[in-house]
C-alpha cells in the first residue's frame, strides 16, 4: 500500500486494474516498463510512406 491506499481503492479511484496494481506491487511488472495505447503496427518509415501516399492521393482528389 502507498499512502495508505488499499488497491481496491486505487483501483476505483484511479481507473487501474486490481490485477495490474497487485503485478507492479509483487515486482511481476517492473515500474520502469510504463506503456499506453496498443503496439505500433507500421514502423515510422512505413507510416511516413502511407502519410505522403494519402496526402498525394487527396491533392488529386481521390478520397479514401
Amino acid at each position: 500500500m502507498i499512502n495508505h491506499m488499499s488497491v481496491q481503492r486505487a483501483d476505483t479511484t484511479n481507473g487501474v486494474p486490481v490485477t495490474t496494481l497487485k503485478d507492479r506491487i509483487h515486482g511481476n511488472i517492473p515500474l520502469d516498463n510504463v506503456q499506453s495505447g496498443r503496439t505500433q503496427l507500421f514502423s515510422n518509415d512505413q507510416e511516413t510512406m502511407l502519410a505522403r501516399h494519402l496526402n498525394s492521393m487527396a491533392e488529386v482528389g481521390y478520397g479514401y
